[in-house]
Protein backbone atom coordinates (compact mmCIF):
# COMPACT_ATOMS: atom_id res chain seq x y z
CA UNK A 1 0.00 0.00 0.00
CA UNK A 2 1.22 3.53 -0.74
CA UNK A 3 1.06 4.52 2.90
CA UNK A 4 3.88 2.09 3.67
CA UNK A 5 6.00 3.67 0.97
CA UNK A 6 5.13 7.11 2.26
CA UNK A 7 6.26 6.04 5.71
CA UNK A 8 9.91 6.58 4.68
CA UNK A 9 10.03 10.36 4.12
CA UNK A 10 9.25 13.26 6.48
CA UNK A 11 7.11 16.08 5.09
CA UNK A 12 8.89 18.81 7.00
CA UNK A 13 6.77 21.68 5.80
CA UNK A 14 3.93 20.56 8.08
CA UNK A 15 6.06 20.16 11.19
CA UNK A 16 7.66 22.55 13.63
CA UNK A 17 10.89 21.03 14.75
CA UNK A 18 10.83 20.81 18.53
CA UNK A 19 10.91 17.96 21.01
CA UNK A 20 8.00 15.75 22.06
CA UNK A 21 7.44 12.11 23.00
CA UNK A 22 10.06 9.39 22.73
CA UNK A 23 9.84 6.14 20.82
CA UNK A 24 8.72 7.09 17.31
CA UNK A 25 6.96 10.11 15.92
CA UNK A 26 4.24 11.63 18.06
CA UNK A 27 1.80 14.52 17.59
CA UNK A 28 1.03 16.82 20.49
CA UNK A 29 -1.90 19.24 20.73
CA UNK A 30 -1.32 22.36 22.83
CA UNK A 31 -4.29 24.29 24.18
CA UNK A 32 -3.09 27.89 24.52
CA UNK A 33 -4.48 31.25 25.58
CA UNK A 34 -2.89 34.04 23.54
CA UNK A 35 -2.78 37.69 24.63
CA UNK A 36 -2.66 40.05 21.68
CA UNK A 37 -1.20 43.50 21.26
CA UNK A 38 -4.68 45.08 21.34
CA UNK A 39 -5.27 43.62 24.82
CA UNK A 40 -7.68 40.90 23.72
CA UNK A 41 -7.21 37.19 24.44
CA UNK A 42 -8.07 34.15 22.37
CA UNK A 43 -7.90 30.45 23.16
CA UNK A 44 -7.12 27.76 20.63
CA UNK A 45 -5.35 24.49 19.86
CA UNK A 46 -1.94 24.34 18.21
CA UNK A 47 -0.86 20.83 17.10
CA UNK A 48 2.69 19.93 16.11
CA UNK A 49 5.11 17.01 16.30
CA UNK A 50 8.54 15.40 16.09
CA UNK A 51 10.55 12.34 17.17
CA UNK A 52 12.26 13.35 20.40
CA UNK A 53 11.31 13.42 24.08
CA UNK A 54 8.78 16.03 25.03
CA UNK A 55 10.39 19.37 25.83
CA UNK A 56 9.10 20.95 29.03
CA UNK A 57 8.01 24.27 27.57
CA UNK A 58 7.35 27.22 29.80
CA UNK A 59 5.16 29.98 28.43
CA UNK A 60 8.04 32.26 27.45
CA UNK A 61 10.08 29.64 25.60
CA UNK A 62 7.00 28.49 23.68
CA UNK A 63 6.41 32.06 22.50
CA UNK A 64 10.11 32.34 21.61
CA UNK A 65 9.79 29.18 19.53
CA UNK A 66 6.80 30.58 17.64
CA UNK A 67 8.56 33.88 16.96
CA UNK A 68 11.71 32.03 15.87
CA UNK A 69 9.81 30.43 13.02
CA UNK A 70 8.56 33.74 11.67
CA UNK A 71 9.83 34.33 8.13
CA UNK A 72 9.15 36.82 5.36
CA UNK A 73 6.86 34.21 3.81
CA UNK A 74 5.22 32.85 6.95
CA UNK A 75 4.52 35.58 9.50
CA UNK A 76 1.41 34.03 11.05
CA UNK A 77 0.23 30.86 12.77
CA UNK A 78 -3.07 29.02 12.57
CA UNK A 79 -4.92 27.94 15.69
CA UNK A 80 -8.23 26.13 16.11
CA UNK A 81 -10.88 27.17 18.63
CA UNK A 82 -12.18 23.61 18.51
CA UNK A 83 -10.83 20.38 17.06
CA UNK A 84 -13.32 17.69 16.09
CA UNK A 85 -12.30 14.03 15.66
CA UNK A 86 -13.86 12.18 12.73
CA UNK A 87 -14.03 8.39 12.42
CA UNK A 88 -14.16 8.29 8.62
CA UNK A 89 -12.39 7.67 6.37
CA UNK A 90 -10.98 4.70 8.28
CA UNK A 91 -7.19 4.89 8.50
CA UNK A 92 -4.83 1.97 9.03
CA UNK A 93 -2.93 2.23 12.30
CA UNK A 94 0.45 0.51 12.31
CA UNK A 95 1.17 -1.69 15.32
CA UNK A 96 -2.08 -0.65 17.01
CA UNK A 97 -4.84 -2.87 15.70
CA UNK A 98 -6.99 -2.34 18.78
CA UNK A 99 -7.20 1.43 18.30
CA UNK A 100 -9.62 3.27 16.02
CA UNK A 101 -7.62 6.17 14.60
CA UNK A 102 -9.51 9.44 14.18
CA UNK A 103 -8.54 12.43 12.06
CA UNK A 104 -8.40 15.97 13.41
CA UNK A 105 -10.75 18.46 11.74
CA UNK A 106 -12.13 21.88 12.54
CA UNK A 107 -15.31 23.67 11.56
CA UNK A 108 -14.50 26.55 9.17
CA UNK A 109 -15.60 29.24 11.67
CA UNK A 110 -13.16 27.86 14.28
CA UNK A 111 -10.01 28.32 12.17
CA UNK A 112 -8.13 31.47 13.25
CA UNK A 113 -4.97 33.03 11.79
CA UNK A 114 -2.84 35.08 14.18
CA UNK A 115 -0.09 37.47 13.09
CA UNK A 116 2.99 36.50 15.09
CA UNK A 117 3.87 40.15 15.76
CA UNK A 118 0.44 40.63 17.38
CA UNK A 119 1.16 38.01 20.09
CA UNK A 120 2.63 39.59 23.22
CA UNK A 121 2.26 36.62 25.58
CA UNK A 122 0.69 33.20 25.89
CA UNK A 123 -0.33 30.69 28.52
CA UNK A 124 -0.22 26.94 27.93
CA UNK A 125 -3.44 25.54 29.38
CA UNK A 126 -3.05 21.85 28.58
CA UNK A 127 -1.18 19.40 26.38
CA UNK A 128 -2.62 16.22 24.93
CA UNK A 129 -2.07 13.73 22.12
CA UNK A 130 -3.52 14.64 18.74
CA UNK A 131 -5.21 11.25 18.48
CA UNK A 132 -6.59 8.69 20.92
CA UNK A 133 -4.21 6.21 19.25
CA UNK A 134 -1.12 8.14 20.32
CA UNK A 135 0.95 7.11 23.31
CA UNK A 136 4.49 6.31 24.39
CA UNK A 137 4.31 2.78 22.99
CA UNK A 138 2.52 3.76 19.81
CA UNK A 139 4.40 3.73 16.52
CA UNK A 140 3.20 6.66 14.40
CA UNK A 141 0.90 5.72 11.50
CA UNK A 142 2.39 8.23 9.08
CA UNK A 143 -0.20 11.03 8.94
CA UNK A 144 1.11 14.59 9.09
CA UNK A 145 -0.06 16.40 12.25
CA UNK A 146 -2.14 18.97 10.42
CA UNK A 147 -5.80 19.71 11.06
CA UNK A 148 -8.15 19.13 8.12
CA UNK A 149 -9.92 22.42 7.40
CA UNK A 150 -11.39 21.78 3.96
CA UNK A 151 -14.60 20.11 5.14
CA UNK A 152 -17.91 21.87 5.68
CA UNK A 153 -19.78 21.61 8.98
CA UNK A 154 -22.30 19.28 7.33
CA UNK A 155 -19.54 16.99 6.03
CA UNK A 156 -17.76 16.90 9.39
CA UNK A 157 -20.98 16.00 11.20
CA UNK A 158 -21.47 13.05 8.84
CA UNK A 159 -17.90 11.81 9.14
CA UNK A 160 -17.83 11.94 12.95
CA UNK A 161 -19.55 8.57 13.27
CA UNK A 162 -21.64 7.75 10.18
CA UNK A 163 -19.98 5.14 7.98
CA UNK A 164 -20.13 5.99 4.26
CA UNK A 165 -21.63 3.53 1.82
CA UNK A 166 -18.47 3.46 -0.28
CA UNK A 167 -14.93 4.86 -0.20
CA UNK A 168 -12.43 5.16 -3.03
CA UNK A 169 -8.78 6.14 -2.54
CA UNK A 170 -6.68 7.57 -5.36
CA UNK A 171 -3.57 9.69 -5.86
CA UNK A 172 -1.51 11.55 -8.44
CA UNK A 173 1.93 10.21 -9.25
CA UNK A 174 3.34 13.73 -8.97
CA UNK A 175 2.17 13.96 -5.35
CA UNK A 176 3.65 10.83 -3.86
CA UNK A 177 2.73 11.61 -0.25
CA UNK A 178 -0.88 12.71 -0.68
CA UNK A 179 -3.88 10.38 -0.72
CA UNK A 180 -7.30 11.50 -1.93
CA UNK A 181 -10.31 9.97 -0.20
CA UNK A 182 -13.69 10.05 -1.96
CA UNK A 183 -16.61 9.09 0.29
CA UNK A 184 -20.20 8.55 -0.78
CA UNK A 185 -23.36 8.25 1.28
CA UNK A 186 -25.52 8.05 -1.85
CA UNK A 187 -27.36 4.73 -2.21
CA UNK A 188 -27.35 5.17 -5.98
CA UNK A 189 -23.53 5.18 -6.18
CA UNK A 190 -21.93 1.77 -5.76
CA UNK A 191 -18.22 1.09 -5.37
CA UNK A 192 -17.62 0.65 -9.11
CA UNK A 193 -19.55 3.83 -9.93
CA UNK A 194 -17.53 5.77 -7.38
CA UNK A 195 -14.24 4.54 -8.81
CA UNK A 196 -15.28 5.35 -12.39
CA UNK A 197 -16.43 8.84 -11.44
CA UNK A 198 -13.20 9.61 -9.58
CA UNK A 199 -10.88 8.25 -12.24
CA UNK A 200 -12.72 10.07 -14.99
CA UNK A 201 -12.55 13.40 -13.18
CA UNK A 202 -8.96 12.76 -12.10
CA UNK A 203 -7.94 12.59 -15.76
CA UNK A 204 -9.87 15.79 -16.43
CA UNK A 205 -8.52 17.77 -13.47
CA UNK A 206 -4.88 17.41 -12.47
CA UNK A 207 -3.78 18.09 -8.90
CA UNK A 208 -3.46 21.84 -9.60
CA UNK A 209 -7.26 21.96 -9.90
CA UNK A 210 -8.09 20.26 -6.64
CA UNK A 211 -10.77 22.76 -5.63
CA UNK A 212 -12.54 22.30 -8.95
CA UNK A 213 -12.35 18.52 -8.60
CA UNK A 214 -13.71 18.76 -5.05
CA UNK A 215 -16.56 21.03 -6.15
CA UNK A 216 -17.50 18.75 -9.05
CA UNK A 217 -17.58 15.68 -6.82
CA UNK A 218 -19.64 17.54 -4.23
CA UNK A 219 -22.26 18.20 -6.92
CA UNK A 220 -22.45 14.42 -7.27
CA UNK A 221 -22.94 13.96 -3.50
CA UNK A 222 -19.36 12.76 -3.02
CA UNK A 223 -17.11 14.12 -0.24
CA UNK A 224 -13.44 14.55 -1.15
CA UNK A 225 -10.54 15.24 1.21
CA UNK A 226 -6.77 15.02 1.12
CA UNK A 227 -4.57 13.29 3.69
CA UNK A 228 -0.84 13.97 3.77
CA UNK A 229 1.73 11.37 4.75
CA UNK A 230 5.32 11.41 6.00
CA UNK A 231 7.51 9.48 8.40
Amino acid sequence: MRTLKSFCVLTLFFFINFNIYAGGFQCIKYEIEFTLINGSTIKGYYPTGNYEKMFDFDDVSFLDMIKHFKTSINDSITIYKEIVLISYPEIEVFNKADCRFKLNTSYPENVVTLDIDDIISLRIIETSHCSICDGENYYWNGISPNVITELSEEEINLLIDKEPNNVYIFWYEELEYTNYYALSYDNDINKENLQNICESLKSEYNYHYYEKLKETLKEKNIILLRIFWGS
